[in-house]
């Protein structure tokens, strides 16, 4: 990993260099539908001075150097509108982390795939009308450094098969039910066997009969049990971005319930960084995209909303430990507090 020395003017200087490559191959009932791939790369810079954040991004290989002083320019721009300068926290982490990819298929093996998987579900399932299938990844290569001596790498890959199925209930009207194949890495790195797809699709299929037959919720106040999959959804939108500390800022519902009950005592979730239980994370983030070590963050306990995700800005604004929760997902993008992989757990 190398790196160019890196001064400039600000309270706070960031540059970063960001590839980002995606594809996405969609067949419904066997018609190919979509075949995309977009490549995007990018440098970009942000300083901070007396309070305020400058921007800057473009597509040329323009240099820290550069590209650095118009976001300075930026950030002195904004003073005009007054304000108050806090110190950031000085944390800088230094490393590379990469994930082991397996060589990756091309698109035309993909297309053969999901052809695969559509005739082998005209094949075994009689009551299928529709099936679609869809092949996505992504790859990301960031460089990052920083004023207060970060000096990273980061490179994010995944893979996703997904796969829905639709049938008719006894009024003719459809019904759907779609299951995910993900993983880190490349397709390479996914086993998409037939024996093992099928077993999959066998599992997919009763639950889609099931759901077939399955009444419609009463409407007002219920006890319900939720299945995992969507207790985490629920989780991360209802809760998660409420807890996005530059949201809270914003003026989150959130904001004044530190430290207060807000859900049973059987409740827990924290937003874990890279690691849990042992095994890395399908997105493990070892640092952010501030140059900011990566820490799990507890946000509620036994019940109690305890904390917010933070980046430099909020951590200084809350008086809060850093928490390395910045990210930006294109190359043109400014970091922000995205919520991340979280668990809800009953104790």
């Amino acid at each position: 990993m190398s790196f160019a020395p890196f001064t400039r003017a600000g309270e706070y200087n960031e540059f970063r260099e960001h590839e980002l490559r995606k594809r996405q191959i969609v067949l419904v009932d066997g018609n190919l539908m979509a075949n995309n791939s977009s490549h995007a790369s990018g440098q970009s810079a942000r300083a901070y001075q007396s309070g305020y954040w400058g921007f800057a991004s473009t597509t040329q290989p323009t240099g820290a150097d550069t590209l650095g002083n118009i976001a300075l320019a930026n950030a002195k721009a904004m003073q005009l509108f007054g304000g108050e300068s806090r110190p950031l926290p000085q944390e800088g982490y230094q490393g590379e982390h990469g994930i082991a990819c397996q060589p990756n298929w091309s698109s035309q093996q993909l297309i053969e795939w999901l052809q695969a998987v559509t005739d082998l579900v005209r094949r075994r399932y009689e009551k299928v009308v529709s099936v679609t299938t869809v092949a996505l990844d992504e790859y990301h290569d960031k460089h990052i450094q920083n004023s207060v001596g970060a000096r990273e790498f980061n490179n994010i890959s995944r893979a996703m098969a997904y796969l829905k199925l639709t049938v008719t209930d006894k009024d003719g009207k459809p019904v759907e039910l779609g299951h995910v194949i993900s993983g880190k890495g490349s397709f390479g790195n996914l086993d998409l066997s037939m024996a093992s797809v099928e077993s999959q699709l066998d599992g997919l299929y009763e639950h889609l009969l099931a759901k077939r037959e399955a009444v419609h919720a009463k409407g007002g106040l219920q006890t319900v049990v939720l299945a995992p999959d969507l207790a985490g959804i629920l989780a991360h939108e209802a809760m998660g971005h409420p807890c996005e500390a530059d949201l809270v800022l914003g003026g989150a519902v959130t904001g004044d319930l530190r430290g207060q009950r807000i859900a049973s005592d059987l409740v827990s979730m924290v937003d874990f960084a890279h690691s849990y239980n042992g095994e890395e994370l399908a997105v493990p983030v070892y640092a952010d995209d501030e140059g900011t070590p990566a820490q799990d963050v507890p946000l509620i306990k036994d019940g109690i909303l305890t904390d917010f995700m933070h980046n430099r800005e909020t951590t200084s604004r809350f008086g809060n430990a850093a928490t390395g929760n910045a990210r930006a997902y294109a190359p043109d993008d400014e970091p922000l507090i995205p919520i991340g992989q979280h668990s809800c757990r009953l104790n």
